[in-house]
């Protein structure tokens, strides 16, 4: 599918019921929203459970007001910029960017017609407008977005260095084996002193999986940090035996060890190495004693309020959070804010900034040194797009369709499915 720069014009709503005094509060009554598809391709793509993955797609989203206020934010998925554009931009249109409940109220359809009739796209794509609603609050206020969510709590924030194995290409990759996956991770230690490792498991045979681990613990020292992401690549009983002998490699976590809470349950039955997920069901969570601790965005939820509220609740009940790869330096200032003003977020979250060609706003991507990154201190999100990048990766989008993220490398094409019952 391929489509133009997706943007709305100036529109108001004949039936609101605020009407907001033109000298006070024209500067942030919402004029138009725009929401551009881009393309963020790998140095060299990464072998995962479901194949290979050459980068994202993402959505880079613009809200404007009267008062030529821009907020930026960030949707995960290409397809949400034609739900921003059909669905949630048109009841937005002359609403103040300051009130954001009422901006939810009126663009999000409630969550019984959701539950019944649709999946959770909207929500996400909300998110993402979100986003730039609290952008827009804190460069109205000309201030650190973190100074309008309490504070900060620390300047410098998390992140874990990544490893998969990658064929060489021009531009880089060439860690295919686990022994040059540990080497990667020295150098990593080495060049930049990372401390914290997170890393693909899942799609080999199991004596690899258990080697690629042995090789990067040897490569790390027995200080560091380390996690593994399965993507629910293994079954029960292959789950259980690398589990098993995963225990002297001293794992922080493995990530989606197996599909579903209640396999995830079953698991915890042979193990005590802690679980985490990207599949936010914090009911299920509370109830079943699994997972451990959740990896999310900030859109998955729609949007930063909520995304905290859920935070407060995993607090309470003793599980862990930290955000999950793979956004643009849009989505990585608002985690940076969030993660600075949250003193709950302690735990490094994951990183795969060094593996972009590029970035679309000015000075990135960001570069974690030391395992941290620095706190933006403009206002707002403290970053800015860089229109030249944009333009490059839209028409990138446009001519190639999204970017592909599970490309199969077996004979048939084909991916391993799960079982539907």
């Amino acid at each position: 599918m391929a489509f133009d720069s997706i943007e709305t014009s100036r529109g108001r709503r004949s039936d609101s019921n605020i009407r907001l005094p033109e000298r006070q509060h024209a500067a942030v009554v919402i004029k138009e929203i725009r929401a551009t598809p881009v393309n963020m391709p790998f140095v060299a793509p990464y072998r995962w459970a479901s194949g290979l993955n050459y980068g994202f797609t993402k959505v880079v989203v613009e809200v404007e007001t009267e008062g030529g206020l821009i907020g930026l934010g960030e949707a995960a998925n290409w397809r949400h910029a034609e739900i921003i554009k059909a669905v949630l931009a048109p009841p937005l249109l002359g609403e103040s960017a300051l009130d954001i409940h009422r901006c939810w109220q009126v663009a999000v359809p409630p969550s019984e017609t959701l539950n019944n009739t649709e999946n959770n796209d909207v929500v996400r794509a909300f998110g993402a407008i979100e986003m730039a609603l609290w952008d827009i609050r804190a460069r109205a206020a000309e201030v650190p977005l973190y100074l309008l969510l309490g504070g900060k709590c620390r300047g410098r924030v998390p992140f874990t260095e990544y490893f998969a194995p990658r064929p060489r290409t021009e531009e880089g990759g060439g860690e295919e084996t686990p022994e040059e996956l540990g080497e990667y991770c020295a150098r990593m230690v080495a060049e930049h002193g990372s401390s914290d490792f997170e890393g693909k498991v899942g799609f080999a045979d199991r004596d690899t999986d258990v080697r690629i681990v042995e090789c990067v613990r040897e490569a790390i020292g027995p200080t560091r940090t380390l996690a593994v992401d399965a993507n629910t690549g293994w079954r029960g009983s292959t789950a259980r035996e690398l589990l098993h002998r995963f225990v002297p490699l001293r794992l922080r976590f493995v990530e989606d060890p197996v599909a579903g809470y209640e396999e995830m349950a079953k698991l915890r039955l042979h193990s005590s190495i802690p679980f985490s997920t990207h599949v936010a069901n914090l009911p299920a969570a509370i109830r079943l004693g699994v997972p451990d601790s959740f990896a999310l965005n900030l859109t998955t939820l729609g949007g930063i309020f909520r995304t905290r509220q859920f935070i407060a609740a995993c607090q309470a009940s003793g599980i862990g959070f930290t955000f999950y790869s793979g956004e643009t330096g849009v989505g990585v200032a608002a985690y940076l804010h969030v993660g600075a003003s949250e003193p709950y977020l302690s735990q490094p979250s994951q990183s795969l900034l060094r593996w972009y060609t590029r970035d679309i706003i000015y000075g990135g991507p960001f570069s974690p040194e030391n395992g941290v990154l620095t706190v933006p201190e403009g206002s707002g999100l403290g970053v800015s797009l860089d229109q030249e990048v944009l333009s490059v990766a839209h028409r990138e989008f446009l001519r190639d369709g999204p970017i592909e993220s599970m490309v199969s490398e077996s004979e048939s094409g084909l991916f391993p499915q799960l079982p539907l019952y």
